[in-house]
């Protein structure tokens, strides 16, 4: 099968590079974990640096889904409805639910 090429990414493979500044750019600067734990206080730096990296379960950590739960809530409208579709996993859903 044959695509019609992504005119974006045909763009940006030809622009994007060796250029001084890209206003154009979604990511931000290039930068070294040393960099990003120069910002962090000790305690950070030491859990960071001691974590296990291990599988974890499908459905992510708890601390993170809660996180996630409490972000989401907001665009959601909030309520008890909300609430309780966010906990089972489900996040935004259909108005005939």
């Amino acid at each position: 099968m044959q695509l019609k090429p992504f005119l974006l990414d045909v763009w940006l493979d030809q622009y994007e590079h060796n250029i001084e500044f890209n206003l154009g750019a979604s990511t931000g600067p290039t930068w070294t974990v040393n960099d990003i734990l120069a910002l962090a206080d000790e305690e950070t730096r030491h859990r960071f640096l001691n974590h296990n990296l291990v599988y974890d379960r499908p459905a992510g950590a708890d601390s993170l889904r809660e996180a996630i739960r409490r972000n989401a809530g907001r665009s959601c409208g909030g309520g008890p409805d909300c609430d309780r579709r966010l906990r089972s996993g489900r996040g935004r859903v259909s108005e005939s639910e």
